[in-house]
């Protein structure tokens, strides 16, 4: 029983980051998409 319900529980957390991280990803993408890559380059020069 405790085993079951620690695995329902981890699968249910990564669950929540992963869907998280691709709402954030997405926000990222159509807000800051040339000014991130414009960072990128004059930090790599």
């Amino acid at each position: 029983m405790g085993s079951t319900m620690w695995c329902l529980a981890a699968v249910a957390e990564i669950a929540i980051v992963v869907a998280a991280v691709v709402y954030t990803a997405r926000d990222r993408r159509k807000q800051q998409r040339k000014s991130r890559r414009n960072a990128y380059r004059n930090g790599n020069r």
